[in-house]
């Protein structure tokens, strides 16, 4: 079960939480920090002994061509107005927490075989441990977004990353 977002330290500071079960007896806690220049993510697992813990759970993966067409002006302020920046940069080989998404548009064609470039960077949004970029780790995105976003401004994001 997921928890919403608490707060964590000292007034001021940007801050959320996120508990997903992994399984029974298992949950993930992810814990992000945003103060000033820096950034802290916290990541722990818990189980019981003799048990697995596992990726959190993602929701039915939202199809494409079920989105409304998206509008990259509105995906560019909702991608600057919303915890996007918080991991990701959009400045070449700047990485914050997440990989940079500059040329994220042109790379994501090919990334994964049988997808279309939209494809590709909508399951990236809403199940983020599908595929890893090389060089970072799973589990540090959280896999809420698609709960989080509606449909059309799921179609915004995937329009403006595409312009990237």
């Amino acid at each position: 079960m997921e928890s919403e977002p608490k707060p964590i330290g000292p007034a001021g500071r940007q801050r959320s939480t996120w508990v997903w079960a992994a399984g029974i007896g298992a949950a993930l806690l992810v814990c992000a920090a945003l103060t000033g220049a820096s950034i802290y993510v916290y990541q722990a697992a818990t189980a019981q002994p003799g048990t697995l813990g596992g990726p959190p759970a993602v929701p039915t993966l939202v199809e494409f061509a079920s989105l409304p067409p998206g509008v990259a002006a509105d995906g560019q302020r909702l991608f600057s107005g919303s915890a996007c920046t918080a991991c990701h940069s959009l400045l070449p080989n700047t990485v914050v927490v997440g990989p940079s998404l500059a040329g994220v548009g042109a790379r994501a064609l090919g990334r994964k075989p049988d997808y279309t470039a939209d494809e590709y960077l909508l399951e990236s949004i809403v199940n983020p441990n599908a595929y890893i970029v090389q060089g970072f780790n799973r589990n540090i995105m959280p896999g809420t977004f698609q709960t989080q976003f509606s449909d059309q401004e799921l179609g915004d994001l995937v329009a403006f990353l595409l312009t990237q």
